[in-house]
């Protein structure tokens, strides 16, 4: 019995050792296939640095051509002592020129001859202010984005005796465009007739 199964169970021995040996070499392969593989090491690209823009430098407004002024514009004739003449406040320009965009101006009173009635209001396109902080003078500014009439303020004086409107003076202090053009300031008393618009008189009171 022995000898009859010896060969056999040698043999049997040997294919299971061999099968088992194939075993542990597949399970070794697998085992070297399955592990993982590290990626790839990138440098990152480098960040750019932004170029800043240079601020453009405004360009101040053109001076222009036109010519402005600013006056006082009294009534024709002469006005009865004690009665109250109305005087506008006008922006001469030429032709075709930028309106006014803001102004300051003083107007001197001599008290002997004239006093400060009170404001007009004339405009509506901006506002206009005036104060008489004194009975020397008063104070007129006012600012739109364009007064479209060149009228720009009113008030009334009270005549104190003949000759009224030699009592009052205009102080332009500033004057710029509707287009932001700097204007010197100039004085000026009474304009010439030629630059007055007609302003209706109040009725003069019986003495």
């Amino acid at each position: 019995m022995t000898d009859a199964h010896g060969p056999r169970e040698i043999a049997m021995v040997v294919a299971i050792a061999a099968v088992f040996a194939a075993l542990v070499i597949a399970g070794c392969g697998g085992a070297s296939d399955s592990s993982p593989t590290s990626p790839a090491q990138t440098t990152p690209a480098p960040v750019p640095t932004p170029t800043p823009t240079p601020t453009p430098t405004p360009t101040p407004p053109a001076p222009g051509s036109g010519s402005y002024s600013l006056v006082l514009a009294f009534p024709t004739g002469t006005t009865a002592v004690g009665s109250q003449e109305t005087v506008w406040l006008i922006a001469t320009r030429t032709a075709g020129s930028a309106t006014v965009g803001s102004f300051s101006a003083v107007i001197a009173l001599d008290t002997s001859i004239v006093s400060y009635g009170g404001q007009i209001n004339r405009t509506t396109d901006g506002l206009v202010a005036m104060n008489s902080g004194t009975p020397l003078s008063v104070q007129i500014a006012g600012a739109a984005t364009s007064f479209s009439n060149d009228t720009l303020a009113g008030l009334t004086l009270t005549v104190k005796k003949s000759g009224g409107a030699t009592g009052a003076t205009l102080i332009v202090r500033e004057l710029t465009t509707s287009k932001f053009e700097d204007k010197s300031p100039q004085s000026s008393g009474s304009p010439p007739a030629s630059n007055l618009r007609p302003a209706s008189r109040p009725a003069r009171s019986r003495r």
